[in-house]
């Protein structure tokens, strides 16, 4: 089974690394990654291009060499539907089953979602609690609610785990208002990242 975090990075911090760092270290599945998104469909335009939240990740990932970097959606070159990219990838690992990883937060909005109801049909959704978003659990969006992550691997898709992880209390959102308001992102995000906002004109 693989898993990964979606996103828009922008830009990333030590929220998405620890948490991604964290569910490699339980051993659970064949490979982890992070995947950002071409053209983000649920947010306001980004304050860095394309080209910069990439280099961004990659520069993060130097000190994570085990955390991969899956470009599908930007190789895409299409608006970033998760349901479209669900579908790619079960296309390209038939025999393989897919686990998406979403906050509480990202959870809440999922009928906003293009097909939600089809997610089901695709994914497990491995859901971390993050701070303010209290988890919720119960059987959601037409995912059975499961106790145990072993239960994942009963069936192809469909089920809905709550982790016993805790997302750090960091957001994109804080880090770009720190950003623009000319205040120290320090603890926030790697130094490499740090480095990279301030050659770009930050």
């Amino acid at each position: 089974m693989i898993a990964f975090l979606g996103g828009t990075f922008d830009p990333i911090h030590f929220g998405h690394l620890e948490a991604v760092k964290e569910i490699q270290q339980l051993n659970f599945f064949k490979k982890v990654s992070l995947l950002p998104s071409y053209q983000p469909v649920q947010k306001n335009n980004c304050l860095f291009e394309l080209d910069q939240r990439i280099e961004m990740i990659e520069s993060a990932l130097d000190k994570y060499p085990t955390i991969e970097l899956d470009y599908d959606e930007i190789n895409s070159k299409n608006p970033s539907y998760m349901i479209d990219t669900l579908r790619l990838k079960k296309s390209k690992n038939p025999d393989q089953s897919i686990c998406l990883i979403i906050g509480t937060d990202a959870l809440e909005n999922l009928s906003s979602w293009k097909d939600s109801q089809e997610l089901k049909e695709f994914c497990h959704l491995f859901v971390i609690e993050r701070p303010e978003y209290p988890s919720n659990k119960v059987d959601q969006y037409g995912f059975e609610l499961v106790d145990s992550l072993d239960k994942l691997g009963q069936s192809r898709s469909g089920y809905l785990y709550f982790s016993e992880l805790k997302m750090l209390d960091i957001s994109s959102t804080e880090i770009r208002e720190k950003i623009l308001n000319k205040k120290s992102i320090e603890s926030l995000t790697p130094d490499s990242v740090t480095s990279k906002i301030v050659s770009y004109g930050f």
